[in-house]
């Protein structure tokens, strides 16, 4: 059973809580940082984006401060580098619906100084540049956005005049309104097919804004209340947003909905859902961490989303410990479940806003670590996705492997009796019984280990689909949804749940709604206990308070009245 464990432990996810109470807030599990080759030209200030299933990294400076045209995109596993038309120091860029990718402004010399009118394309198909126009206004660190239409959005700017303008696939960018205020890097969301609110947290001077003002592509500016306490991440690096990669709505059904990072004037995290312009907190099973490992968390991203997943991810460092931190944001859920992915400390590894890999992880490429002079060339995978971890974990290769290896753990103990009987002075023909019944206990042995060794595994993937998808807070949850889940039998889960725990499923399930309802009763003891009870997973009050005084020995108000 020891080894069994050992050798899980080195391909199950690991938690830092201690018990159910503390997973139930939010588990902490520790991921590898998967080193890719090198970049071939180390980059800070560039942009980094996914065209079709490569990574392009494209533009920014290298050692100096000095701007480099160049890109490279990543296929078979090495980075390839190709010439720009252009130097595009803290430009931006954007993959259209028509296949190629928009690529514009920047820094006119080294050190950072100037704007740049310049725009080029980029063909994914031939890995060509085309040296198309120019913009409207010199720009840089400017985001931009595609509207349903296929005309391209672009706004910000820094330390320069800025505006609203649009690429239509035309050699020349048009104006299209002034705005209220200059921004930086700001956020630009659609609100409908053809019409978008764009506004951000920082002017053109990089200064915080007291009042976050609104502007729209059609209409007039506005403010918010909720503005009034939430004010967007003011992203430590100057990071570019790529409004697109937050996008959680359905085109089709004209749903524009986004997700994005916002704070307090505590600094206190949360996530804005932004409904057609409409701003409101995302409920959360508790709030957003920052704090772990011993050490503070300094997020750096907004939210980068996985729709096939539906999950959004928000990317930090540790203040002094050099480990990577994502937080997976489960936004489909209410309240939303939350995950926290850590790395061990990683040295000479550059910080840069991450893309969504085509299998759903993160890869950070380039950037710096300790200043723009000296940028980093690493390329690190952190390999976030439920597929990608649930495969390292639970591959059947390894359930093969632990099966197996018990299997001759069994059958090496029963041989040892063997020869042990064996060595003693037998009768023939007892010796002859006796072989016959070491033949079958070797056997029923084997058997045995082989069971044990995949229930052993079975209720591993089973508690972790409960602690890190957090499925028991569903109402309707069955058996047959985590047997479907884990792609088994029904009849195998609860056999795995009645052997390995003693319980049956039902109260397996429950036991873990008991412990989240406490952990919410704990950290929200002012909320009403029907509100409790369902979101911990029960259909009702009473099914709550049988269930609890069963699993606990007391009623919820008296279990609390205990801890108080």
């Amino acid at each position: 059973m020891s080894l069994l464990f050992l050798c899980l432990s080195t391909f199950l996810p690991t938690f830092s809580a201690e018990g159910v109470d503390a997973v139930a807030a939010y588990p902490e599990i520790h991921i590898e940082a998967e080193h890719l080759p090198n970049l071939n030209v180390a980059r800070c200030g560039h942009t980094t984006i996914l065209t079709g299933s490569e990574p392009l990294v494209v533009g920014g400076h290298t050692t100096g401060f000095v701007p480099t045209p160049t890109a490279e995109y990543y296929h078979n596993g090495q980075w390839h580098l190709l010439t720009t038309v252009y130097t595009h120091d803290e430009g931006f860029a954007i993959p259209m619906r028509n296949g190629q990718v928009l690529i514009a402004g920047g820094h006119e010399q080294h050190l950072g100084i100037g704007q740049i009118f310049a725009f080029e394309l980029y063909d994914p198909q031939t890995h060509t540049f085309d040296g198309y126009g120019c913009l409207d206004k010199k720009r840089t660190w400017a985001e931009c956005l595609e509207m349903d239409s296929g005309k391209v959005i672009i706004s910000g700017n820094w330390y320069a005049h800025d505006g609203i303008e649009c690429y239509q696939g035309t050699r020349q960018c048009m104006n299209v309104k002034d705005v209220s205020c200059a921004r930086t890097l700001p956020y630009i969301f659609r609100t409908g097919r053809d019409d978008a609110i764009i506004f951000g947290g920082i002017d053109e001077y990089g200064e915080p804004f007291d009042t976050i003002v609104i502007d729209r592509l059609k209409g007039d500016a506005f403010t918010l209340p909720f503005f009034e306490q939430w004010k967007p991440l003011r992203h430590l690096l100057k990071t570019e947003h790529r409004s697109a990669d937050s996008f959680i709505g359905d085109e089709a059904t004209g749903q524009y909905d986004y997700l994005m990072a916002v704070c307090d004037e505590q600094g206190q995290v949360a996530i804005a859902r932004v409904h057609n312009g409409q701003f409101s907190i995302l409920p959360t099973v508790c709030p957003i961490p920052t704090i772990s490992q011993s050490d503070s968390i300094q997020y750096f991203t907004t939210v980068i989303i996985d729709r096939q997943a539906q999950r959004g991810y928000i990317v930090g460092n540790g203040e002094s410990n050099k480990r990577f931190y994502v937080l997976a944001v489960d936004y489909a859920h209410n309240p939303a479940p939350l995950t926290l992915y850590y790395t061990d400390p990683l040295e000479n590894v550059g910080l840069q806003t991450p893309i969504l890999t085509a299998e759903g992880n993160l890869l950070i490429a380039g950037g710096f670590a300790d200043n723009n002079f000296t940028p980093e060339s690493s390329a690190v995978l952190l390999h976030v996705s439920p597929n990608s971890l649930t495969a390292t974990a639970f591959s059947p290769l390894w359930l093969l492997i632990g099966v197996l290896g018990l299997v001759a753990i069994g059958m090496v103990f029963a041989l040892h009796r063997r020869k042990k009987r064996a060595g003693n002075s037998v009768p023939p023909v007892a010796a002859e019984t006796a072989e016959t019944e070491e033949t079958a206990e070797t056997a029923e042995t084997a058997d045995f280990t082989s069971t044990y060794a995949v229930n052993e595994i079975l209720i591993q993937r089973i508690e972790a689909l409960m602690e890190q998808e957090r499925v028991f807070l569903r109402n309707d949850l069955k058996v047959l949804d985590v047997a479907e889940a884990l792609h088994t039998s029904s009849r195998t889960v609860s056999e795995c749940i009645k052997a390995q725990r003693g319980y049956t499923f039902t109260r397996f399930v429950n036991g873990y709604r008991i412990e989240y309802a406490k952990q919410l009763m704990r950290n929200q003891s002012d909320t009403k206990m029907i509100t409790i009870a369902l979101n911990s997973g029960f259909t009702n009050e009473t099914s709550f308070f049988r269930t609890f005084k069963a699993l606990v020995g007391n009623t919820p108000s008296e279990w609390m009245a205990s801890i108080n």
